[in-house]
């Protein structure tokens, strides 16, 4: 009997593609007027950037699918970017589902034992970096380095990832 089951619903491709897993990660946040592409040094005490916390609170309160664009490359680190380059770059998609609270890396005796905790050497932590937050992630699709690789074209690398910016290399 070849008979079909026309009861199942239909889905297409990319819905079948997509996983829906949750992640906790620890992120780098930085200092008020930091620009994220150059390393900056600080004379003050710096406080996060506002701006930022809001952002990433933002886009987990709006429930925001975050779209990046990876190149297929056996190579890493892989290149994310916002605009997709050509028709072989693969789709990534994210939400952050939760934002947890800031604290500070810099500044005081509590945040410098952070920061010792978390990156052993305080020269290894990114000087951009002056506090750090956990976020939950749902990832909707899965690629190779999607989650490092977002966040840190986002302007938050994961703490203590050398590869996309949450480990100060220029020691």
């Amino acid at each position: 009997n070849n008979s079909t089951n026309n009861d199942s619903p239909a889905t297409t491709t990319s819905e079948t593609s997509r996983i829906y897993k949750k992640y906790r990660c620890l992120v780098c946040m930085t200092a008020d007027g930091a620009d994220k592409m150059s390393v900056v040094s600080y004379d003050d005490d710096p406080t996060v950037s506002a701006a930022d916390e809001v952002r990433l609170r933002t886009l987990s309160d709006d429930n925001v699918i975050i779209q990046h664009y990876l190149e297929p490359s056996p190579r890493a680190p892989k290149t994310f970017s916002v605009q997709k380059s050509s028709s072989t770059w693969l789709e990534c998609l994210l939400r952050l589902t939760n934002v947890g609270d800031v604290f500070p890396v810099v500044g005081s005796a509590a945040a410098l034992r952070l920061s010792k905790a978390l990156w052993r050497d305080n020269a290894k932590k990114p000087k951009e970096c002056v506090g750090v937050v956990e976020i939950e992630i749902e990832l909707l699709t899965g690629r190779t380095h999607q989650i490092r690789g977002q966040l840190s074209q986002m302007g938050f690398p994961l703490c203590g990832d050398a590869m996309y910016g949450g480990v100060n290399l220029s020691m």
